[in-house]
């Protein structure tokens, strides 16, 4: 910039990333059983309303033709299984074969100046950022929504950022001093691909603390026999770490030794909320709500369905956090 006094430097970098997941089969509640028909299921469903314990052995009745009213689907259920894909396979497991396409878009910067101030005196600074961020709404997960698997349903930014300065001066022929201060800083927002969607909400929950509870798509849990792949996910966290280091080092050059003396101090800050959107929460289903009972009173545990559940509004149970604090 000025002939042998000042000196700047530019770079950037960048690497875009496309590829796909590898196929994977799940399992998914065909087209009839959503509407509440499981007369192709190979076991009976009963109707947890119909329980009886009061004249000896437990007993359930069975749904008759195996086909749950639509009067009794719970309208919230209704709702939220409409996002459901279509089967890709017969069958009642393992009858959809999913593939996402997933990337990443990553660039980085780096800006350096020099200044000679003097001939004993010279300035260094840098500054660089880095960021690496999704090029869709998926880390690798191989299914849509709902089924978000794991990480994969986590929007993920990736940031850093590096600031240096360095004054080098030279006290005398023989003593140089280096006095430097330097900041770096790993940014990790992540932001669930279903958080602005209000789900909850939209399908009728009521009494749900704000957050990720009311607004992402509901973590929901099966269990028992032939059970639908679990609708499962990470909660979105929140992390900045930060280092400060201020350092000064003195070069004292005597005949044929050299000697270096210096001083340092950092300071480092970690910082994680576990629970970005202040709330979540499970529900759970499982066979038990809708299986039957033998003579004797004792659950056949080869009965029922999990989605039969789901579709009463049987829950197994349930789980909330919420770290919200109002004062």
């Amino acid at each position: 910039i000025v002939k042998n006094r000042l000196f700047f430097f530019q770079s950037y970098d960048g690497f875009r990333f496309i590829t796909a997941s590898s196929p994977a089969f799940y399992t998914i509640p065909p087209a009839a059983e959503r509407t509440g028909d499981f007369s192709g299921y190979p076991a009976l469903i009963y109707d947890p309303q119909s329980l009886d314990c009061s004249k000896g052995p437990c007993s359930r009745t069975a749904f008759a033709g195996n086909i749950i009213p639509a009067s009794r689907i719970s309208p919230i259920s209704k709702f939220l299984e409409s996002s459901l894909p279509a089967t890709t396979g017969p069958g009642v497991t393992n009858n959809y074969l999913g593939s996402n396409a997933y990337g990443f878009n990553s660039y980085s910067t780096t800006q350096k100046v020099d200044l000679n101030l003097s001939d004993k005196n010279r300035l260094f600074g840098l500054y660089s950022r880095g960021h690496r961020n999704q090029a869709n709404a998926y880390r690798g997960g191989t299914l849509p929504i709902p089924y978000n698997s794991g990480s994969s349903a986590l929007q993920v930014d990736e940031i850093t950022t590096t600031i240096q300065a360095r004054d080098t001066y030279v006290v005398t022929p023989t003593v140089l001093n280096q006095l430097s201060y330097s900041f770096a800083r790993f940014f990790q927002p992540q932001t669930g691909n279903t958080a602005d969607g209000d789900w909850p909400i939209k399908a009728g929950m009521k009494g749900l603390p704000a957050g990720g509870a009311s607004q992402e798509f509901p973590s929901i849990a099966f269990a028992g026999s032939n059970a639908p792949t679990t609708w499962a996910k990470n909660h979105p966290v929140y992390e900045v770490d930060q280092s400060f280091n201020l350092q000064d080092n003195v070069q004292w050059t005597k005949g044929k030794h050299s000697l270096t003396f210096g001083a340092q101090i950092a300071w480092t800050q970690i910082n994680y909320a576990n629970n970005r959107f202040s709330s979540q929460a499970t529900w759970n289903f499982s066979n038990v709500q809708t299986e039957g009972f033998n003579s004797a009173g004792t659950a056949v545990t080869t009965t029922g369905n999990a989605y039969a559940s789901y579709l009463l509004g049987a829950l197994s149970s349930a789980s909330l956090q919420d770290d919200s604090v109002s004062t």
